[in-house]
C-alpha cells in the first residue's frame, strides 16, 4: 500500500473515531437527559432542565419551548435559553406557529434554513425544531463548534425528538400529578370543612381516612386512627351497631343507617351512615362512615322543644354560637301575657271545663308564639311569659314581639266569638338586660329569663285593661314609625327606682281617637299652669313638661325636641334677664289636637322689643356673633312665636304645631 492510502485510511479512521465518540457523548447526554426528565413532577423546573439539556446536547447557540395548556389553545412561549434580550424580542415577532403545528401534528423534526425558510428577522440562520408530546415544540437555533457557525445534522434531529418525546411524558405526567394534587386538596378541603366526621376505609375495614370533626368524636388524631381497623375502633368505643353496620356494607356493598346511638358510657350520641365505595365494575372496594354528633342536638332539642318552634333550634344549631345553658347575659324582649277574670270565670264553670278552654286557649296563642320565633319561657298560673332574643338573638325582636301580640289579640277575639264564655287576655312588653340559662334545682331545671326588665313586663301587664297591649318606652322608641301608639304618661311601678313612660298599642277596633277627643271635653281644651321658682337647672324640669304634652297630642320625636330645646333657651333669657320681683315664672300649656301652646310669663322690667330685635340685627351684620341668638333659635325651633314686654313683665307666646295633624 502507497503512503498516500496509508493517509487517506488514516485521516478516515480518525474522522470515524470522533463520529463514534461524539456519538457516545450524545447518547451520554441522551441518557442523562432521560434521568433528569423522568425525577421531576414540577412542569416550571421539567421546562426549564428540558431546554438547558437539549441546547448543550446538540451544541446549539440558544432555544426557546412553545407549549400549550390543551390540544386546542393557542402555543405560547413557555421558556427560552441563552437568546439576547433584542434577540428575544425579534423571535416574539416572527410566525412561527403554523410550522409548530406541522411538527406537533406529524411528529418529526424540521430543519429550517436561510432565507428561503425563514424569514428576514429571525435571529438565526438556522432552526431545528422538534416536537414535545402533543402539546408543545422545542427549537434551537445555530450549531456552534470550532469552526463557528454551522447547520444541525440528522442525528441532531434524531435526538432532539427523543429527547422531546420523554420530555413530552413527563410534562403530561407533571400536569397530571398537578391535577390529582389539586383535586386531592379540593378533596380534602371538602371533608375537612363538611360539618360531620368522615371516616374511609378499604375492603378490610382499615381507616384510610378521617376529618378533624371524626378526631374530635373518636378523641384521637389522624395518625393514631389511620391503619387501625374501624370495627375495633367502634367496639372499643362502644358502638356495636354501628360496627355490625360496617362489616354488612362491606360484604353486600349496600348503604345503612344508624339513627342513634351512644359511644359507651358517654354522653356522645351519634347518628351514621355507611355507604360503600364501588370500584368502575361495581366491586365493594371499601366504605365512608358519616359521623353525626347529636349530643348538642339532643341537649337543644330536648330543652327547648317544647318551649320553642323547631325553627329556632335549627337556627341556634345552624350558628356559629350556641347558647350558654348555664346561663349568660343577653338583650331580650319579653312578652308577658295573663288571663283577666279566670278566677270568676272557674267558679262559673268548673275546673274540668276550665282546663279545656284554657288548654284550647294556650295552644291557639303558643302556636303564634313559635311563628313568630319567640320562646316559650314559663307558664305563671293564668298567663305565660313569652321571649324574643333568647337563646337566639335577632335585630327584629322587639317587632316580633309586638306583632305577636296583636295577632294573640286578634285571635282570642276569633276564640271568644265561638265560645259560650269569654276569655280576655291582657299583654305588657318590655325590653333590657336579662340573664338567661338553666335555673333551678339539681332535681328540676329550666331554660328562663331573670332580670328588672322581666318584671316591668309583668307589671305593664298587670296595669293593661283587657283585650290591651302596654309597651315600655324603648320598646316604643324603637318602632315608633311602624304602629300607632297612645301615650298614657309616666308611671312608677313597685320595686322599680325610676318612673318611666308607658304606651298603648292602637289596635285594630280600638280607641283610636280617645286623647284627641279628651282634650274636647269641658270647653275644648286641656290648659295646665305652672309656676317655677328661677332656680338652676328648674329649665330641664319645663322640657320635660313639654315633652309629657308632645308625647299627649302624639307629636313625633323631633318636634318634641325641637320644642323641648325652645323652652330651655327661653327659660335660661327669662333667668339671666328678666329680673323677676317674684322670681318665678309662670307658664300655661295648652295641648290641642291641632298643635301645642307655650305661654311663658314673668314679672322684670321688660324691656322695647323692636330695640332688642334692631340691636340683633345690628350685631349679626356687624359680624358680632357672640350673645343675642336666644330669640333666633326659638325662631328656628317654634312655628310662631310672639313677645309682649312691658313695666309689668314679658310674656312669650309658643305655638309648635303636630307635624301629622
Amino acid at each position: 500500500m502507497s503512503r498516500p492510502e496509508h493517509r487517506d485510511l488514516a485521516h478516515e479512521l480518525e474522522a470515524l473515531n470522533f463520529q463514534l465518540n461524539h456519538g457516545l457523548v450524545q447518547m451520554e447526554a441522551l441518557h442523562q437527559a432521560m434521568l433528569v426528565l423522568s425525577a421531576s413532577l414540577d412542569s416550571q423546573e421539567l421546562r426549564g432542565d428540558f431546554l438547558r439539556l437539549a441546547v448543550g446536547t446538540v451544541d446549539a447557540r440558544c432555544g426557546f419551548l412553545f407549549l400549550r395548556e390543551d390540544d386546542k389553545g393557542p402555543y405560547e412561549l413557555a421558556d427560552e435559553a441563552n437568546f439576547a434580550p433584542q434577540d428575544l424580542i425579534q423571535l416574539a415577532h416572527v410566525d412561527l406557529y403554523a410550522c409548530v403545528d406541522e411538527v406537533v401534528l406529524q411528529q418529526e423534526s424540521v430543519l429550517l434554513s436561510g432565507a428561503a425558510d425563514l424569514p428576514a428577522t429571525f435571529p438565526g440562520e438556522h432552526l431545528l425544531l422538534a416536537p414535545v408530546g402533543d402539546r408543545g415544540c422545542i427549537g434551537v437555533v445555530d450549531k456552534e463548534t470550532r469552526d463557528g457557525l454551522h447547520s444541525f445534522d440528522e442525528m441532531d434531529g434524531h435526538l432532539l425528538e427523543m429527547m422531546g418525546k420523554q420530555a413530552g411524558l413527563s410534562l403530561a405526567n407533571a400536569r397530571l400529578f398537578r391535577q390529582m394534587s389539586e383535586e386531592h386538596n379540593i378533596n380534602v378541603n371538602i371533608v375537612n370543612s363538611i360539618a360531620n366526621g368522615v371516616v374511609s376505609t378499604d375492603l378490610r375495614g382499615i381507616v384510610l381516612r378521617v376529618n378533624p370533626v371524626a378526631e374530635r368524636i373518636f378523641g384521637h388524631g389522624a395518625d393514631e386512627l389511620i391503619g387501625q381497623a374501624l370495627t375495633k375502633l367502634l367496639a372499643d368505643c362502644g358502638c356495636p351497631l354501628l360496627g355490625a353496620a360496617v362489616l354488612e356494607t362491606l360484604a353486600d356493598g349496600k348503604p345503612r343507617q344508624i339513627s342513634e346511638e351512644k359511644m359507651g358510657s358517654t354522653d356522645v350520641l351519634l347518628r351514621a351512615r355507611v355507604t360503600p365505595l364501588l370500584t368502575a365494575g361495581e366491586r365493594v372496594d371499601g366504605a365512608v362512615i358519616a359521623l353525626e354528633d347529636m349530643t348538642q342536638r339532643a341537649r337543644l332539642e330536648s330543652m327547648f322543644k317544647q318551649y320553642a318552634s323547631d325553627q329556632v333550634v335549627d337556627m341556634l344549631l345552624a350558628g356559629d354560637k350556641l347558647p350558654s345553658l348555664g346561663g349568660e347575659v343577653c338583650e331580650a324582649t319579653m312578652l308577658f301575657l295573663d288571663t283577666v277574670g279566670s278566677t270568676e270565670l272557674l267558679g262559673k264553670i268548673g275546673g274540668q271545663e276550665m282546663v279545656s278552654l284554657m288548654n284550647d286557649a294556650y295552644t291557639r296563642m303558643v302556636e303564634l308564639v313559635f311563628r313568630h320565633n319567640g320562646t316559650l319561657d314559663k307558664y305563671t298560673g293564668d298567663g305565660f311569659l313569652a321571649v324574643f332574643g333568647a337563646p337566639l338573638s335577632q335585630p327584629d325582636d322587639n317587632r316580633r314581639a309586638v306583632l305577636c301580640a296583636l295577632e294573640i289579640v286578634d285571635e282570642m277575639k276569633r276564640f271568644n266569638e265561638k265560645q259560650s264564655h269569654r276569655l280576655d287576655i291582657k299583654v305588657g312588653i318590655s325590653r333590657g338586660r336579662v340573664v338567661a340559662g338553666n335555673i333551678g334545682s339539681p332535681r328540676r331545671m329550666e331554660y328562663s329569663v331573670v332580670g328588672p326588665d322581666v318584671n316591668l313586663a309583668a307589671r305593664l301587664c298587670d296595669q293593661a285593661p283587657a283585650g290591651e297591649i302596654l309597651v315600655s318606652s324603648r320598646v316604643q322608641a324603637k318602632l315608633e314609625d311602624e304602629f300607632c301608639w297612645e301615650f298614657l304618661g309616666r308611671h312608677i311601678f313597685k320595686h322599680m327606682r325610676e318612673s318611666m313612660d308607658v304606651f298603648r298599642i292602637r289596635t285594630p277596633g280600638s280607641d283610636v281617637d280617645r286623647p284627641r277627643r279628651a282634650l274636647h271635653e269641658g270647653g275644648g281644651e286641656a290648659r295646665v299652669a305652672l309656676d317655677v321658682p328661677m332656680l338652676q337647672n328648674m329649665e330641664v324640669v319645663v322640657s320635660h313638661m313639654a315633652e309629657a304634652f308632645g308625647r299627649y297630642i302624639g307629636m313625633d320625636a323631633d318636634s318634641i325636641d325641637e320644642v323641648r330645646a325652645a323652652l330651655v333657651e327661653a327659660c335660661i333669657n327669662a333667668f339671666e334677664h328678666s329680673h323677676s320681683k317674684s322670681a318665678r315664672l309662670r307658664l300655661e300649656f295648652v295641648p290641642t289636637p291641632e298643635d301645642l301652646t307655650v305661654t311663658i310669663s314673668d314679672q322684670g322690667h321688660g324691656f322695647d322689643v323692636r330695640t332688642a330685635l334692631k340691636q340683633v340685627r345690628e350685631r349679626r351684620e356687624s359680624g358680632d356673633m357672640r350673645r343675642g341668638w336666644g330669640l333666633e333659635l326659638i325662631g328656628e325651633f317654634m312655628d310662631d312665636v310672639r313677645i309682649e314686654s312691658g313695666p309689668g313683665g314679658t310674656t312669650l307666646t309658643l305655638v309648635k304645631r303636630r307635624q301629622n295633624a
